[in-house]
């Protein structure tokens, strides 16, 4: 007998995880198994963008953890982007 697969709740925060995915995979954090990384700067920065104008849209209608998850994730996504950025640009990329 297979396991059923659990499916997260609806809710804000797993809206927040669902687009930030993509990004974290464009900057090279995840890969699929036996896959090295692939770093898409276009997308990751797209994507960002779009937690950006999802904050702005929802001001006002959040909760305070909801902000604050909101921020972090933001705020880490950015801070990784910069990362990978700086660290393509010493390698010549």
């Amino acid at each position: 007998m297979s396991e059923e697969r659990r499916v997260p709740d609806a809710c804000f925060d797993t809206l927040v995880d669902v687009i930030a995915a993509p990004a974290l995979v464009a900057l090279g954090a995840y890969a699929p198994p036996g896959q090295a990384p692939k770093v898409d700067l276009v997308h990751a920065k797209l994507t960002i963008e779009l937690l950006r104008i999802l904050r702005e849209r929802s001001d006002g209608r959040r909760n305070e953890a909801e902000s604050k998850r909101l921020d972090e994730m933001i705020d880490g996504l950015q801070r990784t982007y910069v990362a990978v950025v700086k660290k393509s640009r010493a390698e010549g990329k």
